[in-house]
């Protein structure tokens, strides 16, 4: 619920409020869905200080990502079920990693994301040749190393260890 909400938040400001204009045209272009004391008190926060170094630090981090996906407003679980569809089978992160980092025909990918699908698709034709015994998660660690702070690359938010491998990995078997 808070993510809608958030998200509902983000378009107000992006459509209503003008980020070079000063606070008092801000609180007069009101959306006129919005009650006026919730769009002063939305003026208000994203007035602040502490909202304004928070947002900046975001767009830094943002800026770094090494490699987008570029699946637009599809999540990984609606991408999982139309790869689904189209294989009949579950695909693994390899293909949902190599398909989310796709772009549309005419335009590259970014040095790092190139790189990385040409070692997945190295090592996959490797593995068809005989020269590797990997499945796909093997491939996948290989190549993007092992998962950190309980977040399962490829997944989205929510998956967890316990979900995706069916146990919770040891520190040991992390590092293998």
């Amino acid at each position: 619920m808070s993510a809608l909400y958030r998200d509902y938040r983000h378009k107000l400001k992006k459509k209503y409020s003008n980020l070079k204009s000063s606070y008092q045209p801000r609180l007069k272009n009101k959306p006129p869905h919005v009650d006026a004391d919730d769009w002063k008190c939305l003026v208000n926060h994203w007035h602040e200080a502490t909202f304004q170094d928070k947002s900046n630090k975001f767009k830094t981090s943002r800026a770094k990502s090494s490699m987008p996906a570029y699946t637009g407003t599809k999540s990984y679980a609606r991408l999982r079920e139309q790869l689904k569809k189209e294989n009949g089978k579950a695909p693994s992160r390899v293909e949902i990693f190599i398909k989310s980092r796709k772009r549309k025909k005419g335009k590259e990918l970014e040095p790092l994301s190139q790189h990385v699908v040409s070692l997945f698709e190295h090592l996959k034709k490797q593995r068809e040749e005989g020269g590797i015994m990997l499945d796909d998660e093997g491939i996948f660690a290989k190549v993007l190393g092992t998962e950190k702070n309980g977040y399962v690359r490829a997944y989205g938010p929510g998956k967890s260890f316990t979900a995706h491998f069916g146990a919770t990995p040891s520190k040991v078997d992390l590092l293998k």
